[in-house]
């Protein structure tokens, strides 16, 4: 992950995943720590996708390392 996400951001969105119900989207927080995750943080949802944990919903065309090219996380039942 990128320099900048702390482990705060992590803890965030674990909490938001287990809040969530099954097939919910988890979308940027503005309000938590977890909104790096979305840009510069991304591969960590793509490692979440890779293990089966969820599905991704991409932004087309996002380009840029700080710009979002998530738009939310959708976790599975094995995500929760």
């Amino acid at each position: 992950m990128g320099r900048w996400i702390s482990a705060f951001s992590l803890k965030d969105l674990l909490v938001s995943v287990a809040k969530a119900k099954k097939g919910e989207r988890i979308i940027k927080d503005e309000y938590n720590d977890s909104g790096g995750l979305y840009s510069e943080g991304a591969a960590f949802f793509q490692h979440m996708r890779f293990f089966g944990l969820g599905e991704l919903e991409e932004i087309q065309g996002a380009k840029g390392k700080y710009k979002d090219s998530i738009k939310a996380f959708i976790p599975n039942e094995i995500g929760k």
